[in-house]
């Protein structure tokens, strides 16, 4: 770990007439594990729900989705395009909360085991005229998805010119439609942006006023049982003011918090209860910054500072947990399990932060040595002569597609014979009182 003296940088920042912090401490400065170039840009990233792997929207010549390592950064496959005539730039990527889906460009629907496109979510010929989509969020239920359908009248689409849909997956059909509830305020407001919550109970919202300086912003929360503001105790039912053009909304994994950011660096983090029960909040906890994510505890958020240095930020104490080094800005995805989070922008850089302050042990070797599969048999050697006592293979959508409980086997290498079509699969094996798991892929 490096050292970095934050006397040095706030009077390297003094000099330049930018804010300063207002304690100078010195912390850790933790260097990225692994960082992997493109020959173009990265515009968005997730950590997939069930592998854990970085799936990446990599935009070069073509428009690409990339399944990558995080432990190794080994780009593991590409997936098809979604027509190998055309190129179609890839800027937005969300995934199911089962893992089987993924939607590209809020309307290009790719299955997750197979790597291939599969369809449009709601073709455009089934749009109003000149009409567009825009994915609000994911209902916890991996089919339903909320959807904005716009219509073309202005350039920020006005409250009678804006439907509110859920739209379900597997019944390729509109469940429910909603006309964009109207807002009592100054001036003439205008929604633009929507984000479910991760339990589908909330949508966040922001809205502009214009005719008014820098342009107003308000925030406020809908429900989605009515599709209605909450009341929050005043009359309008929003909750707060911000300057500049928005940039992110972003839920904790939980549904605890929602944070806003907009381009000014105002970055506002609201207790999702507390704002509900109150009188209205200006914004529970404020902070400085650029690009940010939760991190799966819900205890801190992840933001960019400085030139590029990510930071750790306790949410409630504001105390910085560590920095991390060679930053290059870009924006930023927390993973799944609060072991480490990705940059991307030129490309993807990760960054394990799960042994900050955590003495190192020796490591032992993996139990699951390999896992290969070949001409309908896997192969799966051990480092460990143990008894075996289960065996199971299951898809990523969590499928199970073996299951051997009787097997009682102390070899190092075991074989069995399964048909398996091209994606990717996880065997978990029973030995002793533990279970181990290891993902593999087939391939063509």
């Amino acid at each position: 770990m490096h050292k970095i003296n934050l006397k040095i940088v706030m009077l390297a920042l003094m000099m330049f007439g930018q804010a300063v912090l207002a304690e100078a401490q010195t912390q850790d400065t933790i260097p990225y594990k692994w960082a992997k170039s493109v020959e173009g840009t990265v515009d968005d990233a997730k950590f997939h729900p069930i592998t854990g792997n970085i799936l990446a929207a990599v935009n070069t010549t073509v428009g690409e989705i990339w399944e990558i390592d995080p432990e190794t950064g080994t780009v593991l496959r590409i997936m098809e395009q979604q027509d190998p005539y055309k190129t179609y730039p890839i800027k937005h990527l969300e995934v199911l909360p089962n893992g089987s889906k993924i939607l590209a460009n809020n309307e290009n629907l790719y299955d997750y085991q197979t790597g291939m496109f599969e369809r449009v979510l709601i073709p455009k010929e089934e749009l109003p005229p000149g009409g567009g989509l825009l994915l609000c969020g994911l209902f916890p239920d991996s089919h339903r998805v909320l959807v904005a359908i716009t219509h073309p009248e202005r350039y920020y689409p006005s409250y009678d010119t804006v439907e509110i849909c859920i739209y379900d997956i597997e019944k390729d059909s509109i469940m429910a439609s909603y006309m964009q509830p109207t807002v009592d305020l100054r001036g003439s407001p205008y929604l633009v942006r929507w984000h479910l919550s991760p339990d589908g109970r909330y949508i966040a919202v922001w809205s502009i006023i214009h005719g008014y300086p820098d342009q107003e912003n308000i925030m406020g929360l809908w429900s989605t049982d009515s599709m209605k503001y909450i009341n929050v105790g005043n009359t309008h039912g929003y909750f707060g003011y911000m300057k500049g053009e928005l940039m992110e909304i972003k839920w904790s994994r939980n549904s605890k918090y929602v944070g806003y950011r907009s381009k000014s660096g105002e970055l506002k983090i609201f207790d999702v209860s507390e704002w509900i029960n109150s009188q209205g909040q200006s914004g529970k906890y404020t902070f400085e910054g650029g690009s940010f994510d939760f991190t799966a505890d819900e205890k801190n958020i992840i933001t960019s500072w400085l030139v590029g240095y990510p930071r750790i930020v306790n949410i409630i104490t504001n105390a910085i947990r560590s920095y991390f080094g060679d930053g290059e800005g870009g924006h930023i995805c927390a993973d799944n399990n609060n072991h480490g989070f990705a940059t991307y922008w030129g490309g993807v850089k990760y960054y394990d932060y799960s042994t900050i302050g955590v003495k190192q042990e020796p490591i032992n070797p993996a139990v699951i040595k390999s896992v290969q599969y070949e001409k309908g048999k896997l192969v799966i050697t051990l480092n460990t002569g143990q008894p075996i006592n289960r065996i199971t293979i299951t898809d990523m959508s969590g499928k199970t597609l073996y299951q051997d409980a009787q097997i009682i086997s102390t070899n190092i290498k075991v074989e069995i014979p399964i048909s398996l079509p091209v994606g990717t699969y996880i065997v978990s094996m029973q030995i002793g009182k533990s279970i181990y798991n290891q993902k593999f892929m087939v391939e063509r």
